[in-house]
């Protein structure tokens, strides 16, 4: 680490190295920091009300993060100790059996879907840099791909079979609606809306239906733009 900032006002820290910049919320940082405490049998590392927010707090953090890359088997992956039980049991089953999955993300509150379109569909893997942590793979002899942020998960299907193996207790998909787009040049452009709120713009019909059914879950390829 080159530098760290800590930004109070939006509650995060900024970490700096050669090349890339980490950010992390007190909050997250506190949670994984007394969870790997209580992990590793260290308690006196896990971080007080009355830390958070200082450089201290982080640097207990990273201290506990180091200890677990060394003690930490391979294969083994780390979830956020916020992670829903159900949901962590999902996403392990999916990469034990090598499965593929679609993920719902949403707000992790409420439970109600976000309508996410990327990095949504493929394989539980592991990324065993840093903390070794949850990532979707495309492929199954991959081992690359983009983070599962495994807090939002509101719903996760089972693509072969089509069920919902986790879905957050109050898991609402908005409701979905169209109307026109009142375009002169393309009478058959449609806007697709979730409760209400424009998501996106349709050349037609049939490509809002497709857009609707990707949403719902019954078919899991975004359709094209356009």
């Amino acid at each position: 680490m080159e530098s760290l900032l800590v930004d109070h006002e939006r509650r995060i820290y900024m970490e700096t190295h050669a090349g890339f910049t980490a950010s992390y919320d007190f909050a997250t940082v506190k949670a994984n920091a007394n969870a790997l405490a209580g992990h590793m049998g260290t308690p006196s590392l896990a971080i007080g009300e009355e830390e958070v927010g200082s450089v201290a707090a982080f640097e207990k953090y990273l201290s506990l993060v180091r200890m677990a890359t060394r003690k930490f088997r391979p294969g083994d992956v780390w979830y956020d100790p916020r992670t829903p039980p159900a949901a962590r049991h999902a996403l392990e089953s999916a990469r034990a059996t090598r499965r593929a999955v679609r993920l719902h993300y949403g707000n992790p509150r409420t439970g109600v879907d976000r309508l996410a379109v990327q990095d949504v569909v493929g394989y539980v893997g592991y990324a065993a840099w840093y903390l070794p942590h949850p990532i979707l793979l495309t492929d199954r002899q991959l081992h690359i791909g983009p983070r599962i942020v495994e807090l939002e998960v509101v719903r996760v299907v089972d693509v072969a079979g089509l069920i919902a193996t986790y879905e957050h207790p109050t898991y609402r998909l908005p409701q979905l609606s169209t109307v026109g787009a009142c375009d002169p040049e393309n009478p058959e452009r449609l806007v697709l809306a979730a409760d209400g709120r424009e998501v996106l713009r349709c050349s037609s019909r049939a490509q809002a239906t497709r857009w609707s059914k990707f949403f719902r879950g019954e078919i899991h390829q975004p359709p094209r733009q356009g």
